[in-house]
């Protein structure tokens, strides 16, 4: 076989009956230097003998018509039988002369597995090879030609045209892989006669091949025109057609639920039951209703045949008495046969159980059987929780691994899914650039708006005025925390546009501003940009241009309902309130007093330690965002570095502007590094995938009444990571949500390869990435 150089694969139906031969001696487990049989010697030294006739063999190297360059086709075939499977690859050219030429490029031949394996799952093993020798053709000829693929299973065809989430890991993962591959191309049906893999899977001579038109030639009606072509498949209605009855051809247990399969094993019984008698002479009399007794005896038949599928070595050995044989797993199970089927010993012979509940019947985990125990019971204890349901079914059931099954079963149902929802999560994002860049205080900042808390009118004369509603105003710099408090008479956009005036003439000009979505911020941004082109428009004024560019502001939003996003500010706003409650707590001030209040707060943040204090007792001091607000003007002029110019040759002013410099060097010494650890979200998810079915967090309503949503489109950031998601409402509105604010049913409902279960963890909110969006909208959905 290493001899036997063949890297095109054309002597593959040659090559397989040697590798069928090497398989069967590995199945009868003979060692390499054991001598053969005398059936099997003989085989062998036939073949080896029908090997010399490759001496006198040659395959033309040219495989297409000349002048044919852009008329050129790729045909596919594929075939599988019990032993082994196979494909090829046909050029297909039109010469200039309008002749059609037809060779055979390239093959390939696998074994079929040592275990037993069903027809239909070997043709799609089949139908994976043509794509993957069309990969490499195309890439090797680096020509346009359009591929056409051909299968005489019915069966595979029918799994190609529909989508894989239909399907079990084994179908889907294949179908997948080709439909990835060839995508674009056509699958259609050809006659097991006119396949030419069908030599390919079943092998033949040397003598035999060299005349084999077929396998050099392909197809006969290749070189006819293409209306000519087979064309006999049609797609199949999947309402008329049960695809998964025909992937498992073995298993009887693809139902709805247990009691409908039940019903049918029972009236089955019955049938057979009826003509055993009739030809014995006797006429059964028989209810017109299926009683317990036969549904028992229909479960238990059923029991029978999953224990024969799954349990052929443990039948074995407690047939013949070797349970010192089986693992230690079921070795504590002490099982035994009763009736054909294996049950559990156990210890509880002495009790006053039935004699199903002391010893019940052991079942696999993974069986669509013990698939639908499960779904029957977790139903028909009203959705009942893992506990219930191990207890419930092994009254008669005892299948492995059941406290898992169990708890899978539950986080697998909808009903239970939705009435608690798993909000989504993902690996905590890289730091946005404005948070570790040295900037002067506030040039990069961070707004939200807190409260409300009441404001009295002091008026001494006429009749009391009932307190009044107001609101803080938080901005916060994105590089030193340090924090800036005003308060506002209402959560308008002029309220807001005044509060952003004072903070400016206060702390100086910011070249951006991050917030959320909130309908005064959006105004905001709205009035201040027809403000800025009222201007710009205005030609003649070219001063007032030229100012008002320098004085643009950049707003910036944050996706909406994700107040993760903006954990700066939010941590900031957690902190006021901190100090808030328990200064003013639920007292009524008037506006001069809350304003003092306010600015005394202010002082407090500010004079939070950015970094760890010393143990050093002779170092007395530690950085704080107030170190940055202080000896700099709102509108500094860049300095030049002096940390590395002797303090004798200083003066004056510089050496102020050396003792600003070295708070940037202890931020970027004691503080950055702290950011460096993710302190939640530690582990990369999967990524959800467009078309996905999803509920919408509320905080205002139950889970049950949480939206149901479409993932339309998802914002990977720039690790490739999708922390936001645009979702379609039944409405058909469409809304940016953060991943946090969304739960992804644990359905297949769409052609996406995989979902995703990921569980929220808690943490600090203060580091996430802060991720700019472009749009508007407000937080109502």
């Amino acid at each position: 076989m290493a001899k036997l150089f063949d890297p095109l694969g054309i002597l593959g139906p040659i090559i397989i009956k040697a590798k069928i031969f090497m398989q069967m001696l590995w199945k009868e487990k003979l060692s390499w230097d054991e001598p053969l049989l005398d059936h099997p010697k003989e085989e062998w030294q036939n073949y080896r003998a029908d090997l010399t006739a490759l001496k006198s063999f040659s395959v033309p190297r040219l495989v297409k018509a000349p002048g044919s360059a852009n008329n050129i086709q790729l045909h596919g075939f594929c075939d599988a039988s019990e032993r082994a499977y196979g494909a090829c690859i046909y050029i297909r050219s039109v010469g200039h002369d309008g002749v059609v030429t037809v060779r055979l490029l390239t093959a390939k031949s696998r074994v079929a597995p040592v275990h037993h394996t069903t027809i239909p799952r070997l043709e799609l093993c089949s139908a994976v090879l043509p794509s993957h020798l069309y990969c490499k053709v195309t890439e090797s000829l680096n020509v346009g030609a359009d591929a056409f693929f051909w299968s005489d299973s019915m069966i595979t065809l029918h799994w190609l045209h529909n989508s894989p989430s239909k399907y079990k890991t084994f179908v889907a993962n294949r179908i997948a892989e080709v439909q990835r591959i060839t995508d674009g191309c056509t699958w259609n049906h050809v006659a097991g006669l006119e396949n030419p893999a069908d030599i390919i899977s079943r092998g033949t001579s040397s003598s035999d091949l060299f005349n084999l038109a077929l396998w050099w030639k392909g197809s006969p009606w290749l070189t006819s025109d293409p209306t000519e072509w087979p064309n006999s498949f049609v797609k199949f209605d999947t309402t008329k057609f049960p695809t998964k009855v025909l992937e498992e051809k073995t298993c009887p247990f693809i139902y709805s639920s247990l009691t409908r399969l039940l019903r049918i094993v029972a009236y089955c019984r019955r049938f057979i039951q009826h003509c055993r008698s009739k030809l014995s002479g006797t006429i059964p009399v028989s209810s017109p209703y299926l009683t317990a007794d036969e549904l028992s005896r229909a479960a238990f038949g059923l029991v029978v045949t999953t224990q024969a599928e799954c349990f052929p070595q443990q039948l074995a050995l407690v047939r013949d008495g070797k349970e010192s044989e089986l693992k230690k797993s079921w070795r504590k199970l002490d099982p035994f046969l009763h009736e054909g089927a294996l049950r559990v010993g156990g210890r509880l012979n002495q009790s006053l159980y039935s004699f199903t509940r002391k010893h019940p019947l052991i079942l696999p985990a993974v069986h669509p059987f013990t698939e639908l125990i499960l779904d029957s019971a977790h139903k028909q204890l009203m959705h009942a929780g893992p506990r219930l349901m191990i207890a419930h079914i092994r009254e008669r059931f005892w299948p492995l691994n059941l406290r898992n099954l169990a708890r899978k079963k539950v986080r697998s149902c909808i009903q239970c899914y939705r009435v608690q929802p798993r909000p989504e999560s993902q690996l905590m994002g890289q730091l946005p650039k404005v948070r570790i860049t040295p900037a002067r205080a506030f040039l990069n900042t961070g707004v939200d708006f807190c409260g409300p808390v009441l404001i009295k009118h002091a008026v001494r004369r006429s009749k009391p005025i009932p307190p009044s509603r107001a609101y803080i105003a938080l901005f916060v710099c994105m590089v030193t925390k340090a924090v800036h408090l005003e308060l506002v008479s209402d959560l308008s956009t002029e309220g807001f546009i005044a509060a952003l005036k004072r903070f400016v003439v206060r702390r100086g000009r910011p070249i951006s501003v991050y917030c959320d979505n909130a309908t005064n911020f959006s105004g905001a941004e709205r009035e201040l940009q027809a403000l800025l082109k009222q201007f710009l428009n205005q030609q003649q004024r070219e001063k007032i241009i030229s100012f008002c560019a320098d004085v643009t502001v950049g707003f910036h939003f944050i996706p909406a309902r994700a107040p993760t996003f903006g954990g700066l500010w939010e941590a900031a706003v957690k902190a006021l309130k901190h100090h808030l409650r328990r200064v003013v707590g639920t007292e009524s001030l008037t506006s001069e007093a809350m304003q003092t209040v306010l600015c005394q707060i202010e002082s407090c943040l500010n004079s939070r330690p950015l970094t760890a204090a010393s143990e050093d007792p002779s170092d007395l001091g530690v950085l704080t965002p107030g170190h940055f607000l202080v000896g700099s003007a709102l509108q500094s002029i860049p300095e030049p570095d002096l940390a590395s110019v002797p303090c004798n040759r200083l003066s004056l002013w510089q050496a102020i502007q050396r003792k600003c410099q070295q708070f940037w060097k202890l931020w970027s010494t004691d503080y950055l590094h702290q950011l460096q650890q993710r302190t939640k979200n530690l582990y990369r998810q999967p990524n959800i995938l467009v078309g996905k079915l999803v509920l919408l967090k509320d905080d205002n309503l139950p889970p049950l009444k949480w939206s149901l949503a479409r993932v339309t489109a998802v914002r990977p950031g720039p690790d490739e990571l999708v922390r936001v998601v645009s979702v379609k409402f039944p409405s058909g509105a469409i809304y940016d949500r953060p991943i946090l604010k969304v739960c992804l049913l644990p359905i297949n409902d769409t052609t996406a390869d995989s979902a995703t279960d990921s569980e929220e963890t808690g943490g600090d909110p203060e580091d996430e990435q802060i991720q700019p969006s472009n749009t508007t909208e407000d937080n109502e959905s």
